[in-house]
C-alpha cells in the first residue's frame, strides 16, 4: 500500500519533472536547429559538421516534444485535481507566473508585498485586489 510519505515524494518528483519540462523550449530549439541544419546554412558558411549535428538535434527534439507535452498536460491535471481537494492553495490569479506554483507553503510573501516562489525562485508582484462594494 502506498503511504502518505510515498504520495508526497511522488508529487514532489512530478513537480520537479514538470518544471524541467516547462523550462525546455523545444519549439524554439527545433526552429533554430532546423535553420542551422538546412542546406542554406551550408551556403552561409556554417561547417558541414555543424549542419549535420543540428539536423540530428532537431530530430531528437521532435521525438521528445510529444513526451514533454504529455508530461506538462498530466502535471497540470494533477495539480488542478489537488487544488480542488485542498484549501492550501492560492487562487489561480496569484500563482507564480514562472511555474504556476499555487501551494501556499511554497509562496513566501515579503514585507514589500512581493512574492518569492520556493519552487522556481521567481519573485513577482501580486495583482492589486479590487475593492469590494465599490
Amino acid at each position: 500500500m502506498i503511504g502518505e510519505e510515498d504520495i508526497a515524494r511522488i508529487q514532489n518528483e512530478l513537480g520537479e519533472l514538470a518544471l524541467a519540462a516547462l523550462r525546455i523550449d523545444l519549439d524554439g530549439f527545433i526552429e533554430a536547429s532546423e535553420l542551422i541544419g538546412s542546406p542554406q546554412a551550408l551556403t552561409s558558411g556554417i561547417s558541414p559538421k555543424a549542419v549535420a549535428s543540428a539536423g540530428q538535434w532537431a530530430e531528437m527534439a521532435r521525438l521528445l516534444k510529444p513526451f514533454r507535452d504529455h508530461v506538462v498536460e498530466r502535471v497540470a491535471a494533477i495539480r488542478e485535481e489537488l487544488a480542488e481537494k485542498s484549501e492550501a492553495f492560492v487562487p489561480a490569479e496569484a500563482a507564480c507566473p514562472g511555474c504556476r506554483e499555487r501551494r501556499v507553503d511554497d509562496l513566501a510573501i515579503n514585507d514589500d508585498d512581493s512574492v518569492v516562489c520556493a519552487t522556481c525562485g521567481r519573485r513577482y508582484e501580486l495583482a492589486p485586489r479590487e475593492e469590494e462594494g465599490g
